[in-house]
């Protein structure tokens, strides 16, 4: 992590709720979990990308290159399978992979109000990941990961150059809800937020009925039942905005954020990025008790991406996102929020708490085995890690809506309205593959599905 310029390295780098310790001296705890993205494979056409790489020749070059394609290849799929999970202190014992020390210190430089001792804890959610990277390095010389450094930070701020929305939206979220809320109708937002958790209530039911045949004992139907009655759900603002002093509050949150008038496009990018970086770092110091919906509290409402966050079992849903229906994109909706529900039932799931907030100690009857035998069906036909859900979410959300929809063609209308979704927006063979065997599953001939049929069956 390059701290002044807000730029992932290695790991990709979050302030979460202790889950070991909810209730300690230190409510939020530092993630670290693989950062893919840190390989760098720059486009053909891109000269200028090249030259920051190949600024010295074949010398730097080929030996970034041969780094990124290593990199790819240690990166673990695996990491949010908590029961990896390590939680580290900076004890000289716990350095021998990796020198986190070094890494913290860079980190917190200009941050007195964080102390980095050997006490100081911290979670590495690949430790597998940690220990290969190690090996990386050992091999890599300096020259090449700053090479590799340049090359993406200069990605990142091209990236936001290019879409200056997300900007506000990544780095002062607070802000960008603020301004988003101030062009929307209140009345239509409360409209689409009582639909949608309607909605949510009819889903809840759907995921809790489709997942029964996965269920093999009496315990894991309890756990699955109990789940999703706690799950938590967020469709607006944070509570403090709503509130009378929310405005003092907000230009307190704000108040060292400035640029100046006459401030260049960078440096202005620069401090939108650094400020971001030192409010999350910041979370540290918090001592108040973390709250169930921490990892949302600084979204921002413009967002349109539903979230689901297996700490504090809770999701997300935008007030961006609900207003969705505005558009008429029902399916689209329903069918990502049919897909966040299920990953409370996923097999990570069962080995956490009923509210989150704790992993509860690990027992083989408690982890249904046949929703883990159906993922290895789909992983072994090509399905991506990120869309194992996906196929019993279709189903759910074709429930729910085939239940709220009686006209004459809507079963076959919301078979290709769902399938739509999930094909139309950019081609991928994992979702190409789970949309054939839905439709194959009720009867739609479409393609040809022999190879996943097995698992939807």
């Amino acid at each position: 992590m390059l701290a002044h310029f807000n730029l992932d390295t290695f790991f990709k780098f979050e302030v979460s709720a202790n889950f070991a310790e909810p209730d300690g001296t230190n409510p939020m705890l530092v993630y670290l979990s693989p950062n893919s993205e840190f390989a760098h494979f720059p486009p053909q056409n891109d000269i200028s990308d090249v030259k920051v790489l190949a600024l010295r020749g074949r010398r730097i070059f080929e030996p970034a290159l041969s780094f990124s394609m290593a990199l790819n290849e240690i990166y673990d799929e695996s990491y949010e399978n908590s029961s990896s999970w390590q939680i580290l202190n900076l004890d000289p014992a716990n350095l021998e992979d990796f020198d986190y020390f070094t890494f913290f210190k860079q980190l917190f430089a200009d941050q007195s109000s964080i102390k980095i001792d050997k006490d100081f804890k911290f979670v590495v959610k690949s430790p597998k990941y940690v220990k290969k990277l190690a090996e990386l390095l050992e091999k890599t010389s300096a020259e090449t990961i700053k090479a590799l450094i340049a090359a993406n930070l200069r990605k990142s701020i091209k990236s936001d150059f290019d879409d200056c929305v997300k900007v506000v939206e990544k780095y002062t979220p607070l802000a960008a809800t603020v301004v988003y809320l101030s062009t929307q109708n209140s009345t239509e937002i409360q409209k689409y937020r009582e639909i949608t958790l309607k909605m949510f209530e009819l889903l809840t039911d759907k995921v809790e009925a489709e997942i029964q045949p996965y269920l093999s004992n009496p315990e894991q139907k309890e756990i699955a039942k109990e789940r999703l009655a706690k799950v938590g759900l967020s469709t607006e603002e944070p509570e403090w905005m709503q509130l009378s002093d929310s405005k003092k509050r907000f230009e307190d949150e704000h108040k060292s954020f400035e640029i100046q008038p006459n401030s260049s496009s960078i440096v202005a990018l620069l401090r939108f990025r650094r400020f971001g970086i030192v409010k999350k770092l910041l979370r540290l110091t918090d001592k108040n008790e973390a709250l169930r919906n921490a990892n949302f509290e600084f979204i921002s409402q413009s967002s349109t991406k539903i979230e689901y966050s297996q700490i504090g079992n809770w999701i997300n849903i935008p007030i961006a996102a609900l207003m969705r229906l505005h558009y008429s994109n029902e399916a689209s909706l329903i069918l990502e929020i049919s897909n966040n529900i299920f990953k409370i039932v996923t097999p990570e799931g069962f080995r956490w708490s009923a509210y989150g907030t704790q992993r509860t100690k690990p027992i083989h009857d408690r982890i249904p085995s046949n929703i883990i035998g159906q993922q290895q069906c789909f992983a072994v036909h090509g399905i991506a890690n990120k869309s194992l859900t996906m196929p019993l979410a279709l189903e759910a959300a074709y429930q729910a809506l085939i239940s709220i929809d009686k006209s004459p063609f809507a079963e076959t209308n919301l078979l290709w309205d769902l399938t739509n979704v999930i094909t139309s927006k950019n081609y991928e063979l994992s979702q190409t593959v789970i949309a054939a065997g839905f439709l194959e599953k009720h009867g739609v001939h479409a393609c040809e599905a022999k190879n996943v049929l097995p698992c939807f069956i």
